[in-house]
């Protein structure tokens, strides 16, 4: 009977102790992405972040906000960028056009009714080159002055902001080693591979953690920090995606 007990005693600790696997998959946009580094962290990193903030902030001062005309700016910036592009792939589209017609018209003579036909083409397409050319240098100018108007005065507030939070956040290494103390775990790292995916490396004890990731865009950044509760050992997969990203401005 002891013996019994004993092995039960056994089996409930063992399960206790077991691991799951967290496997996650980044996919933004229907596009899987390679290189991506993820974090498991067995504590909240936004909370304590904005813990030490807001004591900063009351204590000292606010953080620095980026001004609204900024970000109209880099508004303004981002769709004068998307109108040349459009217009650099229209030009290209049609300066590709032209080189297959004029490899086709080689195949007949200047009297066939093809010929005319791809001819009267060219000419009406080489005239619309002409004109999207110079539309598409037009925006690309447009662009340009736009973006160096805006450079200066964003390194300037991201300064301001780096440097309050350098002072905000001075404690946050001792902080978070008090919370890893305070979990018993430690932070985990992994990096996506081509497939997207990160698994192999987070094995962990039934808990709260939470998923923690960055994706840089043009103008934005994606920023993950997803909490997760693991109950038992079988495998959890978490998919970090736009539609559970905060999408923040990156100056």
């Amino acid at each position: 009977m002891k013996r019994l007990a004993a092995a039960a005693l056994l089996a409930v600790t063992a399960s206790a102790c077991a691991s799951a696997e967290v496997v996650v998959l980044v996919q933004v946009d229907d596009e899987t992405l390679e290189g991506i580094e993820v974090q498991l962290l067995p504590y909240d990193r936004d909370h304590l972040f904005d813990s030490l903030g807001a004591v900063y902030a009351e204590a000292e001062r606010p953080e620095p906000e980026i001004p609204e005309e900024l970000r109209q700016a880099r508004t303004d910036v981002q769709e004068a960028q998307g109108v040349w592009r459009t217009l650099e792939l229209e030009w290209s589209g049609t300066r590709s056009r032209l080189q297959t017609i004029s490899g086709e018209m080689e195949q007949y003579s200047r009297g066939e009714r093809r010929y005319q036909e791809l001819f009267t083409e060219f000419n009406t397409l080489e005239g619309r080159l002409t004109r999207i050319e110079r539309d598409k240098d037009r925006a690309f100018e447009a662009f340009t002055e736009l973006q160096v108007a805006t450079v200066a005065q964003s390194r300037a507030v991201q300064m301001q902001r780096d440097i309050w939070a350098d002072e905000a956040y001075a404690n946050i290494t001792e902080v978070i080693e008090l919370k890893l103390a305070e979990a018993g775990a430690d932070r985990m790292y992994d990096t996506t591979d081509a497939s997207g995916v990160a698994r192999g490396t987070f094995m962990v004890a039934p808990g709260e953690y939470w998923v923690h990731a960055r994706y840089e865009l043009v103008y934005t950044e994606l920023y993950w920090n997803l909490p997760i509760t693991i109950e038992g050992s079988e495998p959890v997969t978490i998919t970090l995606g736009r539609e559970n990203a905060e999408e923040r401005a990156k100056l």
